[in-house]
């Protein structure tokens, strides 16, 4: 019965949302086949790193299709098809790496893939689900409390003086630069003519004034510090707290396992940028990868921990260990051009 609840949903009828969900399945999973080919061809004979990765991608589809069927979510035999495709690409992309030295303002991107990676995270963030709406454009206008508001405001500055950084690592501080930072805050605006998002007055003050912030061009280890201090405000907003703690859990994942893809797949993207920005911020003022990602997920365990006080809050495991897994793609992929000889990530500096 479950094997044709999956196989049944494989080609369901044409819909708008279908080509958006085979690319973002075939996205998904292009990293597994990156990270898991780049880390099993240290190994392994390449044939056997090729197979094991595509094995790896398709296992863990399933795994992840056969769960969903626990949480009331729908499964499909096209979505597994779909991430071996991605995983597919990943794989050839990792062997293109192995073999090929990238060089010369075009190619910085490739030169750059965590900053590459992370900006493509927050368009994804921003733009998912890449339908268009037809609706007339919506915008929330301070409808949460003053301490909730405040801490939108904080993080959305604070994420957009980020962004500036990266784009100045990435172009060199070439006029592209500006350009790309405003796409990347046009983007925010966009929100409103996709099917599904909104866009809160809070986010889009916070994104006016961390452009004006991004100009100047503030020290990272400032940057680096005001986004803890705002993902840590984030998290504890409203401040308000009950006398009875909540249930923690333990089980990765659940929230967006359990929620529909055009909610959860923002909310999980939003959070890995952030967190992987956080991350990215403390190595360039110095951190190791590894103390600069247990430091993150550590900050995200005590948040997580008070949530259990908090109204309306569900406290669970899924941060800290997102950030774990933020903080070994971003050393994985600074360090794909140095070969085998390199440390692992649990010695690397």
């Amino acid at each position: 019965m479950t094997w044709h609840r999956i196989v049944s949903r494989a080609f369901d009828p044409w819909n708008r949302w279908v080509v958006d969900d085979i690319v973002l399945n075939v996205a998904l999973f292009v990293p597994v086949g990156f990270l898991s080919l780049r880390w099993l061809a240290e190994r392994l004979p390449a044939w056997r790193a090729v197979m094991l990765s595509l094995l790896l991608g398709i296992s863990f589809s399933s795994t992840v299709e056969y769960l969903q069927l626990y949480f009331s979510r729908e499964t499909s035999l096209g979505d597994v098809i779909a991430n071996s495709v991605g995983t597919a690409v990943g794989i050839a992309a990792g062997l293109y790496t192995l073999r090929h030295a990238l060089q010369g303002w075009a190619n910085r991107f490739f030169r750059r893939p965590e900053l590459a990676m992370l900006l493509v995270v927050w368009f994804t963030s921003q733009l998912y689900p890449l339908i268009p709406s037809l609706r007339r454009p919506h915008i929330n206008w301070f409808t949460r409390s003053w301490p909730e508001e405040l801490a939108v405001v904080l993080l959305m500055v604070v994420e957009i003086m980020a962004l500036g950084a990266m784009v100045r690592a990435v172009t060199g501080g070439h006029r592209s630069g500006t350009l790309l930072l405003l796409a990347a805050v046009v983007a925010i605006g966009v929100r409103t003519v996709i099917a599904g998002r909104s866009l809160g007055a809070a986010e889009g003050v916070g994104a006016s004034i961390g452009l004006v912030m991004a100009w100047f061009a503030p020290r990272l280890p400032v940057v680096a510090a005001l986004l803890a201090c705002a993902v840590l405000c984030a998290g504890l907003a409203p401040f308000h707290f009950l006398q009875s703690p909540n249930q923690f859990d333990w089980w990765p994942f659940e929230a967006v396992l359990s929620s529909p893809w055009e909610g959860g797949v923002p909310l999980l993207m939003g959070k890995m940028f952030r967190y992987s920005a956080l991350i990215w911020l403390l190595h360039q003022t110095g951190w190791r990868w590894r103390t600069a990602a247990l430091a993150t997920a550590v900050l995200l365990g005590g948040i997580e921990w008070a949530q259990v006080w908090l109204p309306g809050r569900s406290s669970e495991i899924t941060d800290p260990l997102l950030a774990l897994i933020a903080g070994y793609i971003l050393w994985e992929l600074t360090n794909f051009e140095e070969g085998p000889s390199r440390p692992s990530f649990i010695k690397a500096g």
